[in-house]
């Protein structure tokens, strides 16, 4: 941890400046310039901000597994499943065979109590890359996310 101390402080006092210096000047208008904003903002656990720009981005430039990705992420950090389930089914439809986009949904479902639809999402994601090391992880621990979303 100590020596992941000097790359946060980076991160915070240099990159971040400069990245929100470009989102809101020369590159207001492309969602790449967002989107990198919030992927400084997620890796320094500023998810609300996060959100916002990784939305700002969706807006911009839809369509963007990637993005949806990373706005289900900042969503399910943030406890805002319900919100986050439509970017999490829509980034399956754009990135179809993401094993990422389907762990999301997995994810989502569960945590919106759609356990039957969410085990078919995890198995469909291990399906389409049986060596990812998360989707298993989600599925062998299938029945203890269920209980403990349940219990919400």
């Amino acid at each position: 941890m100590e020596g992941a101390a000097p790359l946060f402080e980076k991160l915070q006092n240099e990159l971040l400046p400069e990245v929100e210096r470009i989102a809101y000047g020369p590159g207001e208008s492309l969602g790449y310039a967002h989107f990198c904003h919030g992927v400084v903002l997620r890796i320094l656990k500023r998810f609300n901000e996060a959100e916002a720009a990784f939305l700002k981005s969706n807006e911009l430039n839809p369509g963007c597994v990637n993005t949806l990705r990373e706005i289900v992420l900042c969503m399910g950090k943030l406890g805002l499943n319900e919100k986050s389930l439509p970017y999490a089914r829509e980034a399956t439809e754009v990135g179809p065979v993401d094993t990422g986009a389907w762990g999301n949904l997995a994810m989502c479902l569960l945590e919106s109590g759609e356990h039957e639809e969410a085990r078919k999402a995890i198995d469909y994601a291990i399906d389409l890359d049986p060596q990812d090391p998360i989707n298993p992880f989600i599925r062998d621990n299938f029945d203890r996310y269920c209980n403990q979303f349940n219990r919400k």
